[in-house]
């Protein structure tokens, strides 16, 4: 706070009396009266699920989701059970530089049951791995196969392809990349793949 407010600097020159201080010996009491109050019930990723008539239900998502940031998700029958399933990612490089930055995510396949349950996947079992700070997710449709464009912070774009086939579905991950002497793009990466029996 003494970084946005100069005033506190010179109120407490020495950080260690700043840190001791509590609110109310920082503050004056109109100051703190007049002053925003804001209070916060719920941390968590979620979902909302529509009851109609302007009624919702908010639903937690998985542990395995509550790591990271989340800065995008499509929402698609991955496994091709009927089923809708969600793939998200995220993270948030751009902390102050007292503060970690929050890089715990690597992308999250959660696969539902139609009931409003989800399942996460894990790296191994989807081939999901997007370690990145990740800004967006979109889809481009193609003739047998989903290719899925992911947006990185001050990175490359990167590129995950999907498959589905009877049984489940696999992804292949890369980076897109750019050859400069005919502007042809290739993507290059591990095949990791979820259904054994492909």
């Amino acid at each position: 706070m003494q970084d946005q407010l100069v005033s506190l600097k010179r109120q407490f020159p020495l950080f260690t009396d700043y840190a001791r201080s509590t609110v109310k010996e920082i503050w004056d009491a109109e100051t703190l009266s007049n002053a925003l109050h804001f209070t916060a019930q719920n941390f968590a990723s979620l979902y909302l699920e529509n009851q109609g008539q302007g009624q919702f239900i908010a639903h937690h998502l998985p542990i395995a989701a509550q790591s990271a940031p989340i800065n995008a998700f499509l929402v698609e029958d991955f496994d091709g059970d009927g089923h809708l399933d969600v793939l998200l990612a995220g993270n948030d490089f751009g902390t102050e530089f007292r503060t970690p930055r929050a890089d715990a995510g690597h992308g999250l396949l959660l696969l539902g049951d139609g009931a409003g349950h989800f399942k996460p996947l894990s790296i191994e079992e989807s081939g999901v791995y997007l370690p990145g700070e990740v800004r967006d997710l979109e889809m481009i449709q193609g003739v047998g196969e989903n290719i899925i464009l992911v947006g990185v912070n001050n990175g490359a774009l990167e590129v995950l392809g999907w498959w589905c086939g009877a049984g489940g579905g696999f992804f292949v991950s890369g980076t897109l990349t750019m050859e400069d002497e005919d502007m042809a793009f290739f993507v290059s990466g591990t095949l990791t793949m979820s259904d054994k029996d492909m």
